[in-house]
């Protein structure tokens, strides 16, 4: 993680679409649990469950703030995760908390706009979609992505998609559904240069199969030490099939980078009383020991 937090945060954000009006922080916030963006009230901690996908590594840090990842290893597998969002008396965002087995981050404070919220330490960043803007509209689920500094010379990043999880049961069994939306993640070049990533998402989820054709689009990408964007970042796009059981809300499926040949996985879940929404996360390994892209997802039909 760069020692220079904001100039990461500000290539963070713009990789992403920018930045909220600040939170705001409030006394008697109350902790409930999450059962849609309608529902949060001023002063509220909203805790949603999900999936995440995290990873580690090791890193050389330069006087100047900026910083090269030797080495990145993903999870194994996905895992479930925790997003807990603190309203202030506002109702703006003032607080963000990530919290997964194998990595945790937290945030005081949050700027926001255009449907994205970022946060910094002096360590880390990261960013939430917030899923109430008028550009988003999403009611039942939303995702966010953080890169932390962890000592001197290692580092954790994570994705997670979380929200109010469809039951089984509800999954639609006929039709089909077009999911729109973002994603937004890291990627990690073969000669360890770290990158923040935005693209669109796409989901066609064909309800009778129990198959999703996934994919993401029109990729941006913008460098964590100095802001620059990555040339020929289209080259990020993703593309993959998905499937799930009979009577599950969640799905996964292999993922590749056709143009980069990156390949991984992806996993997710269905959120909302009859899966009006989607989200998850994916990690995919390219080169040697640094080349990795990672990050989550989130839409609506």
């Amino acid at each position: 993680m760069p020692r220079n937090g904001s100039r990461a945060a500000i290539a963070f954000a713009s990789a992403v679409l920018s930045a909220c009006g600040g939170g705001g922080g409030g006394s008697n916030i109350r902790e409930v649990p999450f059962t849609s963006f309608a529902a949060v009230q001023p002063n509220e901690a909203v805790v949603m469950q999900g999936t995440s996908q995290t990873a580690s590594g090791t890193l050389t840090t330069s006087p100047g703030g900026g910083f090269n990842i030797d080495t990145a290893t993903l999870t194994p597998t996905p895992q479930d995760g925790q997003l807990k969002l603190t309203y202030g008396a506002t109702g703006a965002i003032s607080s963000i908390d990530f919290s997964t087995p194998s990595a945790s981050a937290s945030f005081v404070g949050a700027t926001c706009a255009s449907g994205v919220c970022s946060a910094e330490t002096a360590s880390s960043v990261a960013v939430v979609i917030d899923a109430r803007a008028a550009v988003v509209g999403w009611n039942y689920q939303t995702f966010g992505v953080w890169l932390n500094q962890t000592g001197p010379a290692t580092f954790q990043a994570g994705g997670i998609s979380a929200g109010a999880v469809t039951l089984g049961t509800a999954v639609p069994t006929s039709t089909t559904g077009n999911f729109t939306g973002r994603a937004a993640g890291f990627y990690v070049n073969p000669f360890g240069a770290a990158f923040a990533t935005a693209a669109d998402m796409s989901a066609i989820v064909d309800f009778g199969a129990r198959t999703i054709v996934f994919a993401t689009t029109n990729t941006t990408a913008a460098n964590l030490s100095t802001g620059a964007p990555l040339l020929n970042s289209t080259n990020l796009n993703l593309t993959g099939g998905l499937s799930y059981a009979s009577g599950s809300n969640q799905f996964s499926g292999n993922v590749s980078a056709p143009m980069a040949s990156l390949n991984g996985s992806a996993t997710g879940r269905f959120y909302g009383p009859a899966a009006e929404e989607i989200g998850g996360t994916y990690g995919l390994s390219g080169v040697g020991q640094t080349e990795r892209l990672m990050g989550a997802f989130g839409g609506k039909r």
